[in-house]
């Protein structure tokens, strides 16, 4: 997958929840925080409150999980077909581009190790 790709879904996300947000009259609250920093590639991890180290954030996945289900509250009622569409539409060819991303960092970092001959 394109890093493009990834950004325009992200945007697609920010747009849709600040939407949802305005059309419900609402803050930004925590289970939007919280899909943000899942979709940070790296963290930080404190030690002993002390020194913070960079860490890859395991959530990521989940975070992309939760970007794909294009789960708004203005997409009830008679817009859920809308909802649909973007999950049969545009979600295969998402995945499969990140599929087909990790499968060629997977045979670089291989190769980079010079595990492949």
């Amino acid at each position: 997958m394109n890093p493009k790709m990834l950004q325009f879904l992200c945007f697609c996300w920010f747009i849709s929840t600040f939407i949802c947000l305005i059309l419900e009259g609402s803050y930004f609250g925590a289970s939007q925080n919280s899909v943000i920093q899942s979709l940070s590639v790296v963290t930080t991890f404190n030690i002993g409150n002390l020194l913070s180290v960079p860490v890859f954030n395991v959530n990521f996945v989940q975070g992309i999980v939760k970007i794909l289900l294009w789960d708004y509250s203005f997409y009830s009622g008679g817009w859920v077909v809308v909802r649909w569409f973007w999950t049969i539409v545009l979600d295969p060819g998402i995945v499969w581009g990140m599929i087909t991303a990790f499968v060629w960092l997977y045979g670089q970092a291989l190769n980079l190790f010079n595990l492949i001959p």
